[in-house]
């Protein structure tokens, strides 16, 4: 992931989006997110794959052509007591 993602980002070759900002909520509060992501684990293979689900308002960076990663802020459910915000 260093030589794949870190360094062309470091060396300008690519960027990055952040999306944080939601349309329903205050989204400067990150514990206030309304986007999930979820675990999910196929039966048949084992696998793990995650869903994200929820709705940005805002991708800082999006746009620029050589975006290739996005950092999204999204709530996970921890099954821990405190709403599982990450």
């Amino acid at each position: 992931q260093k030589q794949k993602y870190l360094i062309p980002l470091l060396k300008g070759e690519m960027r990055s989006a952040f999306l944080m900002t939601e349309p329903d909520v205050a989204s400067s509060d990150a514990t206030n997110m309304e986007t999930k992501l979820t675990k999910v684990r196929d039966a048949s293979s084992g696998n793990i794959k995650y869903v994200l689900n929820g709705c940005k308002w805002w991708s800082t960076g999006g746009m620029d052509p050589r975006c290739k990663v996005a950092l999204v802020v999204a709530k996970t459910d921890t099954g821990t007591s405190g709403g599982g915000a990450k």
